[in-house]
Parts: C-alpha cells; sequence; structure tokens
C-alpha cells in the first residue's frame, strides 16, 4: 500500500514539523482507543487484573514463547512471570511445557479454554470498535483503514524497538 502525499514537496523542516505533530496527535490518541478496547476486553473477563490480561493477551499472539520473553514484555522478574502462569495454569487457561530442545526453556502456550475466553473478549472489543467507527463516512473509513495499515508497518510486532 502507498500513501501518497498530497500538495507541493515539502522542506525537511516542514516534514518535521509535520511529523512532529503527527507522532504527537498518535501519542495522545493511542491511549483513549486502548482504553476503549480493554474497557471492552475487561467486561468479558471481569476477574482479571490488567496484568493478566496482558498475559493473556501475549500468550495469544505468541504461541510456544518462553517464560523469559513473556517477563521481557511484562517488565517484570522471570520468578513474577512464573508465579503468573502458576495461576494461569491452575485455571486450566495456559500451559507450561520443556522445550525439548533445551531442557532449560519452558515454553507457554494458551490452551483451547484461554484463547476462547480471549476470543470472546476481543470479538466484543471488536463489535464496539465497529459501533463506534459507523459513525464515520465511507472515505474517513477508507483512510484510517490505510493509516492503520502503515501503522502496522511501522509499529508491528518485527518493528525495530528504539529506546532512549
Amino acid at each position: 500500500m502507498n500513501i501518497v502525499a498530497e500538495g507541493p514537496p515539502q522542506s525537511p523542516a516542514q516534514g518535521s514539523r509535520e511529523i512532529a505533530a503527527c507522532a504527537a496527535r498518535l501519542v495522545d490518541t493511542a491511549p483513549l482507543v486502548v482504553r476503549c478496547i480493554r474497557t471492552q476486553m475487561r467486561a468479558q473477563l471481569p476477574t482479571l487484573t490488567l496484568t493478566q490480561f496482558r498475559v493473556m493477551a501475549f500468550l495469544y499472539r505468541q504461541r510456544d514463547c518462553s517464560l523469559t520473553e513473556l517477563a521481557e514484555h511484562l517488565g517484570v522478574t522471570r520468578s513474577t512471570a512464573s508465579g503468573l502462569i502458576d495461576r494461569f495454569v491452575r485455571r486450566r487457561w495456559a500451559t507450561r511445557t520443556i522445550d525439548r530442545g533445551n531442557r532449560r526453556r519452558v515454553m507457554l502456550r494458551l490452551t483451547h479454554r484461554g484463547a476462547a475466553q480471549f476470543d470472546i473478549a476481543k470479538h466484543a472489543a471488536r463489535r464496539d470498535a465497529a459501533r463506534r467507527l459507523a459513525a464515520l463516512s465511507s472515505a474517513q473509513v477508507g483512510a484510517l483503514r490505510q493509516s492503520l495499515h502503515a501503522l502496522t508497518r511501522v509499529f508491528g510486532d518485527r518493528a525495530e524497538v528504539t529506546r532512549p
């Protein structure tokens, strides 16, 4: 997908100002969108803490991830991540297995039950988002879809992460 800029070419300074303004709008708007999604998803899984919800979302996306990968994603110690996974295993929402190729690696996976719970919550959030987006014109929805594709390309799972 190509997004074509309209109007005359901008100087680097003008482009920098436009990029900074876009980045500011993104950083200000993203939490509003995430809050709506999180509210719908947590309404479906009300007993989950926010951290447990983040665990479930990560395991949903990263099948057979390691305990270390989960801990890094959450910004917690391996011991804390292990305790969280213990609770998921007791609820039968996740499994914990030893990697046959590396006995020191613990692999984590949502069970069918855990994935089903997450799917219910995800679909509720999608329905709510569709209801909200219905207020936009089809041109606005089309532009938003293009923009979301661009954001996925820039911020997706495989995008380079830079740290300050």
